[in-house]
């Protein structure tokens, strides 16, 4: 049983060092990526006209 708990436990560790694999080189990079795109792109037309009715 001891073992099976150590086994559990490096497969826990093995599956979170995996996730912030992941986290550190592809999902925060693309998160700031998208934000930096965002603040520096010109506002949109319909961002411009936001004060003007909708029509229905």
């Amino acid at each position: 049983m001891t073992g099976f708990g150590i086994a559990i436990f490096f497969f826990i560790l093995f599956l979170a060092f995996w996730v912030l694999f992941f986290l550190a080189t592809v999902a925060v990079p693309y998160w700031v990526t998208l934000g930096a795109f965002d603040m520096l792109r010109p506002k949109k037309v319909l961002e411009e006209d936001s004060d003007t009715p909708e029509e229905a």
